[in-house]
């Protein structure tokens, strides 16, 4: 069992995430957005933190650029 292999389940799970999230963005509209990241942010403060700050990195990266 090679390394590559163990890791098909894996990439298959991420991309149904992937896909499953473009479908619900494709879909909702402007409030339903904003009511679900404000209750994503109320139930994960850290985690919305820092995802908030990996962005900003990223940003400020692409940016300098």
């Amino acid at each position: 069992d090679t390394s590559a292999g163990k890791l098909d389940p894996v990439k298959r799970q991420v991309a149904n995430y992937i896909d499953s999230a473009a479908g619900y963005l494709e879909t909702a509209d402007m409030q339903t957005l904003r009511t679900s990241a404000s209750d994503m942010v109320r139930r994960y403060p850290l985690g919305s933190l820092a995802a908030g700050f990996a962005v900003g990195l990223l940003l400020g990266k692409a940016v300098r650029r």
